[in-house]
């Protein structure tokens, strides 16, 4: 398989927002820090960054490919509908039904494709859809597609797996409606090995700035940059996490740059109180930590919520000044 690519056109999807220059740089440099190849921009983006950082490829997203010479400093451009192999300017061909042949028919001769769309791709027999495509289109077309049913990274990774392509494009968050970057950096280390030794730490902070960008929160528990994927109350899951992180988690937190956070209630064991008072440096015998554990399942009962570290702390201090007697 040839070396997968992933472009990523966040930057040509912010058109609706005013980001400030700097946002925009430490933005670009961090897709860059977490395995993007190329970054598609907007000319709106191009003029509020100014100079591109000296760093990785870009693409210019145009609305006509004579609109391409008046940014020679790119090798490559994406236009809706019309490509222009002379200038570089890749035709993007939005197909919702695999069966629409009369679009692919149109650009039949034409090399430098990149399909958007399909979104129900897997929604019909994935194999034969894509063996159909092949037959229209060029040699490692690129692929963006919709995740209006939130099925563009399953439909990516067949796509890939189908040989139709090496280059899938994503964007951030899945702004606008697009294969979430975050997702398929997982999804092709996974199930592709691509890049297997990268760490990608610097996702929380991409997604800082998106959020100051667009004034929209993530769902904490979206996945791979949500907030919450590794908060973890119930006894029997630390307890088997603790034992065997892969049971419950596909990867370990700090690959994307999060930490695992035990919560504590009347469902926690004393597997997990033991191990966060170890972590805290608070030695206690098997009674108190029997005591303590108690305590922490009567205390969020009664207040009907989880307790912080702090509370448990103070739980446990209050146990061992008291003997920690039964």
């Amino acid at each position: 398989m040839s070396k997968i690519k992933i472009c990523d056109r966040t930057l040509s999807c912010m058109d609706l927002f005013s980001p400030k220059r700097e946002q925009l740089i430490e933005l670009v440099t961090l897709l860059f820090h977490c395995d993007a190849d190329t970054l598609e921009i907007s000319p709106k983006m191009l003029s509020i960054l100014g100079d591109l950082p000296p760093f990785g490829s870009y693409v210019l997203r145009v609305t006509d490919p004579s609109q391409a010479d008046l940014y020679p400093i790119f090798d490559k451009y994406i236009c809706e509908r019309q490509s222009d192999e002379r200038r570089h300017v890749y035709a993007e061909l939005i197909i919702n039904d695999v069966g629409d042949t009369n679009l692919l028919l149109r650009h039949q001769h034409d090399k430098l494709i990149r399909i958007s769309g399909l979104d129900d791709l897997i929604r019909r027999k994935v194999d034969t859809s894509l063996a159909f495509l092949k037959g229209f289109l060029p040699h490692n077309t690129e692929f963006s597609p919709g995740n209006s049913l939130s099925c563009a990274v399953a439909a990516t990774m067949e796509w890939i797996g189908a040989e139709c392509g090496n280059t899938v494009v994503t964007s951030f968050g899945g702004l606008g409606e697009y294969a979430p970057f975050e997702e398929t950096l997982l999804a092709l280390r996974q199930i592709y090995r691509r890049h297997p030794q990268t760490e990608y730490e610097f996702l929380p902070r991409i997604s800082v700035i998106m959020q100051e960008i667009t004034g929209a929160a993530y769902n904490v528990y979206k996945p791979v940059i949500g907030e919450g994927i590794f908060t973890v109350e119930s006894g029997i899951h630390i307890g088997g996490i603790l034992k065997h992180p892969k049971c419950y988690e596909l990867y370990p937190p700090e690959m994307v740059g999060r930490r695992r956070i035990f919560t504590y209630g009347k469902f926690s064991g004393r597997v997990a109180i033991q191990h966060k008072l170890k972590e805290m440096n608070i030695a206690v015998s098997e009674t108190q930590l029997e005591m303590i554990t108690k305590r922490v399942k009567d205390l969020s009962s009664k207040i009907n919520r989880l307790i912080s570290e702090e509370e448990l702390c103070l739980l446990a201090q209050s146990v061992l000044k008291g003997g920690g007697k039964l």
